[in-house]
């Protein structure tokens, strides 16, 4: 009898794919670097160079100001936000994501808004013009509302573990959807003053809730987790739980006396309010910058391969304390003299943190802590030297952003113009590069294989 011997199975080594709900963070990183890089960081280059060159009607230059306002605060730090909230809200509070569909839905009613805030109303006029303002502002209101009620439903009905940093993602959902509400409020009120944008109080106050309640509100309850750990620095339980509190309170009174100063009457109690509440928002920052310790390191945690993205972590803390000190100045030099804080002024701390703090910490919190990055940390790569590019490129493009906007008069229109279009111009090669690595790296891993 002749025995025969089964043939032996062949083994493959496949990486086990990853549930659909653990990559739904993907779409809104896809999109919030397309649009960064395709209408954010061109309008920076765009608006100043048609200045510069004297090219281009008055009114379409504000209304693609205010587009390029909203696809980096909402598009680029907005979808970026929202997507690693729902990456890691659920690790964080040990809570299944809920109301999971909404989110197809809130990318949609973003992107759309914003595309047609952007692309389409500035070439429209007269009722059309009008119709595509409140449609956009709307889109946006839905957007963030679907948002607001997955953090919610989440952190309410399924967290086992609620924490401080489940607060701060509660916390800045409900102001991006205040800052929702009082953007349609203005678009109504723009409407029907017969204005083709928002006024500028109404506007700031806006631009100001959704940068200081929500994006920055966000990264406070983030890196008050990941960071202290990282610096060998015990974590700040209490801190963690007060400190977006401050900055969210703080952010409210001061977006509310700017809406006090535009609706109800221009009182000096309001702009002292406005003041005090920039100058307390500085100071938190300067908490969040101690207790975070990205500056002040007791050890290094990370591996090897990973420590050279510090150095986008860290040059964002660099400029998170800028930010704080020009707060902090211009607050309290607000609420000492009486006098409204200037536009140039609010510039210089709009751009302090949107491209020094939160450019840096979007390319290096992805480098650090996203699936496909730390695969490619596997084998040999280049992310040494993309760190590096960045971080100069980054650095380079808030020095030469700022730089104008703290100027102001003292220097000519065409110097400050040149310089915001150099700024612009290195900030788009940055997220060009960012967006072309990181995309190339979903590709190779769809299908859920990142692990």
């Amino acid at each position: 009898m002749t025995s025969q011997r089964a043939p032996a199975e062949e083994t493959i080594s496949v990486r086990p794919a990853v549930p659909p709900s653990e990559l739904l963070y993907r779409p809104f990183l896809a999109a919030s670097l397309l649009l960064a890089a395709l209408i954010g960081f061109l309008l920076a280059i765009h608006v100043p160079l048609g200045r510069l060159m004297d090219t281009g009607r008055p009114e379409r230059t504000a209304d693609l100001i205010q587009a390029h306002g909203q696809a980096q605060l909402l598009g680029f730090a907005g979808l970026y936000v929202m997507g690693m909230t729902f990456r890691l809200l659920p690790r964080f509070a040990s809570a299944r994501l809920q109301l999971q569909p909404l989110a197809p839905a809130a990318l949609a009613a973003m992107v759309a808004a914003l595309l047609l805030r952007a692309a389409v109303m500035p070439l429209t006029s007269g009722e059309l013009h009008h119709a595509l303002l409140l449609a956009s502002a709307t889109g946006v209101l839905l957007a963030v509302a679907c948002f607001f009620l997955i953090v919610a439903a989440t952190l309410l009905a399924g967290a086992r573990r609620p924490d401080a940093s489940g607060f701060a993602f509660l916390l800045g959902a409900a102001m991006v959807l205040l800052a929702a509400e009082a953007a349609l409020g203005a678009s109504i009120h723009a409407v029907d003053a017969g204005s083709r944008a928002v006024s500028y109080l109404e506007d700031t106050a806006v631009v100001q809730m959704e940068l200081l309640g929500f994006v920055l509100v966000v990264v406070a309850g983030v890196g008050l987790r990941a960071l202290p750990t990282i610096s060998g620095r015990q974590r700040p339980e209490r801190t963690a739980k007060a400190l977006p509190a401050w900055l969210a309170g703080s952010a409210a009174v001061h977006a509310g006396a700017l809406l006090f100063l535009d609706y109800v009457s221009y009182s000096q109690a309001a702009v002292s309010l406005s003041g005090a509440a920039l100058l307390v928002f500085g100071l938190g920052l300067f908490a969040l910058l101690w207790h975070a310790a990205v500056l002040r390191p007791a050890a290094n945690r990370l591996r090897p391969a990973s420590r050279p993205h510090l150095w986008l972590v860290r040059g964002a803390f660099v400029w998170l304390a800028a930010a704080g000190g020009l707060m902090a100045y211009f607050g309290g030099r607000s609420l000492a003299g009486g006098d409204i804080i200037p536009q140039n002024d609010f510039d210089a701390v709009r751009h302090t943190l949107g491209v020094g703090v939160i450019t840096n910490l979007i390319f290096g919190m992805s480098l650090l802590i996203l699936p496909e990055t730390a695969v490619e940390r596997q084998s040999p790569n280049r992310q040494r030297l993309l760190a590096f590019a960045l971080a100069v490129l980054v650095n380079a493009a808030a020095l030469l952003r700022v730089a104008p906007a703290l100027a102001g008069t003292r220097w000519s229109d065409d110097a400050r113009n040149l310089l915001m279009a150099a700024a612009g111009s290195l900030a788009e090669t940055a997220v060009l590069i960012f967006a072309a690595y990181l995309l190339r790296l979903m590709w190779r891993t769809r299908g859920g294989r990142v692990a």
